[in-house]
């Protein structure tokens, strides 16, 4: 019961197994922490993939994949998807996020 309140509260936590990280939407407290309107919020990056090798960490906060906005989850999920399909063209792809208050770019190389 614990857990399904949580999850209520905090959003569903989802898998991106193409960068092997994990990711869940925005809380309001969140929002008005990290003084941020959208994004996504890392939950977790898994050793040996893009997104830990590009040093995505628990707490970033993804606003940008490319130049595209990820003001939610499905934006997100739509973002990767479509540079993952175009990696035989480009191989990394920036990252813009919020990491305690700072702006930051990383750079994810898409698996291969």
């Amino acid at each position: 019961m614990v857990t399904e309140e949580l999850t209520q509260v905090r959003g569903k936590e989802e898998e991106v197994a193409e960068w092997g990280v994990t990711v869940r939407a925005l809380t309001a407290a969140q929002k008005r922490a990290l003084e941020v309107e959208n994004g996504v919020f890392v939950t977790g990056a898994k050793a040996g993939k893009p997104a830990a090798a590009a040093k995505l960490e628990s707490g970033d906060v993804i606003q940008f994949v490319g130049e595209t906005a990820t003001p939610d989850m499905a934006e997100f999920k739509a973002a990767v998807a479509a540079a993952d399909k175009n990696k035989d063209k480009v191989k990394v792809v920036g990252v813009k996020i919020i990491r305690s208050k700072g702006k930051y770019t990383k750079a994810v190389r898409l698996a291969e």
